[in-house]
């Protein structure tokens, strides 16, 4: 979420984006909150757990439409 682990911008408001990057850039503290917040959310959608995940959803949908 927003101020939490990361920074949500309008899509394509690009002077929300400049504004957020100056934030980042202006303040080490905000930096260092966001990056030691988002380390779980990271971990979660690294590419061996989402490749894992989504061969568990294909598995589990040809296994349903072999039962029909």
């Amino acid at each position: 979420t927003t101020d939490h682990n990361g920074l949500l911008v309008p899509r394509g408001d690009a002077d929300a984006l400049a504004a957020a990057i100056r934030r980042l850039v202006d303040d080490e503290a905000l930096r260092t909150r966001l990056s030691s917040a988002a380390a779980p959310s990271v971990a979660e959608y690294a590419a061996e757990r989402v490749y894992a995940r989504l061969e568990e959803l294909l598995r589990d949908a040809a296994l349903r439409g072999a039962a029909r």
